[in-house]
């Protein structure tokens, strides 16, 4: 099949930008992009169950032939206006990691057993503008959950450190006889509550009432299984609307607790008591 000229240099073009895009991983990565771009669910045939397609532009009978399109969707008012360039630039990484690399962002933060964490994602949203809104996202998570933080500027610099600084041995325990709440704070630790967009964000929870015997077995009970606990948030799109190239849309989230605790390693009873207090952090966090 002969090309024309302009489809030629359509082809080149693509071609070009695909090396590009290429190029900023290396070769194990890209190796691990290529193989979740050949396996991944999909474009699989296996699930052969009814359901509901997903609602976006990309499959519908909207029209698409014009050169511009206007995206709407709500915004708070007592929030910064958002840069144009990023949202731009998150449409396009969406565009290219869901629908050309078919890959679905997400990211955890697991605990290794010497007490640091992974973080993984998938390598579509790697060194891009959406893997470092999910990274910051999942930590302000973390930091409400456990109700401070390091701030990022400083957080780099100590997860490089924080062995040396704790003494840490491979078990992940510390051997340094230094305190080390003062390790952390002087590492930069702050109180989540001095932050003047966080300052109020425990009101609503049970007032902690020094020497109550029951309190303080609930919060050992809790911090036993602490391990076996996590919350997750997920993104949907709730609805969309368009008029020729207007498009409307409304996306949601919402914040689920996950306990990873099966039958032999705690009773009905436990489980609800844990359930009770993970439905409190879930209310703090949405």
């Amino acid at each position: 099949m002969t090309l024309g000229v302009d489809e030629e240099e359509e082809y080149n073009s693509s071609a070009r930008m695909a090396l590009a895009f290429l190029d900023r991983f290396e070769r194990y990565d890209s190796q691990e992009l290529l193989f979740q771009f050949i396996t991944h669910w999909f474009i699989g045939s296996e699930v052969e169950q009814p359901s509901e397609g997903s609602t976006h532009i990309s499959t519908t009978d909207m029209p698409l032939a014009d050169n511009l399109a206007v995206i709407l969707f709500p915004m708070k008012c007592d929030i910064a206006p958002f840069c144009y360039r990023e949202v731009h630039s998150i449409i396009r990484e969406l565009t290219v990691g869901m629908f050309v690399l078919k890959q679905t962002p997400f990211i955890t933060l697991d605990a290794n057993y010497d007490k640091s964490t992974t973080c993984s994602m998938p390598p579509a949203y790697m060194d891009t503008l959406i893997g470092q809104l999910l990274t910051n996202v999942d930590y302000m998570m973390k930091g409400l959950w456990h109700g401070a933080y390091i701030p990022k500027e400083k957080r780099l610099k100590f997860t490089e450190r924080w062995r040396m600084h704790l003494d840490v041995n491979m078990q992940g325990k510390p051997e340094t006889r230094k305190p080390l709440v003062s390790e952390f704070v002087s590492s930069g630790l702050i109180d989540i509550t001095k932050d003047p967009d966080y300052a109020r964000v425990y009101d609503d929870l049970p007032v902690d009432i020094p020497n109550d015997e029951e309190m303080a077995q609930e919060r050992e009970f809790f911090m036993s299984h602490i391990d076996n606990l996590s919350m997750q948030m997920t993104l949907f799109q709730e609805h969309m609307e368009n008029y020729k190239n207007l498009y409307l849309v409304n996306s949601r989230y919402n914040i689920s607790s996950i306990i990873r605790l099966i039958d032999t390693q705690i009773d009905s009873v436990g489980y609800e008591r844990l359930k009770t207090r993970m439905q409190m952090h879930q209310d703090v966090i949405e």
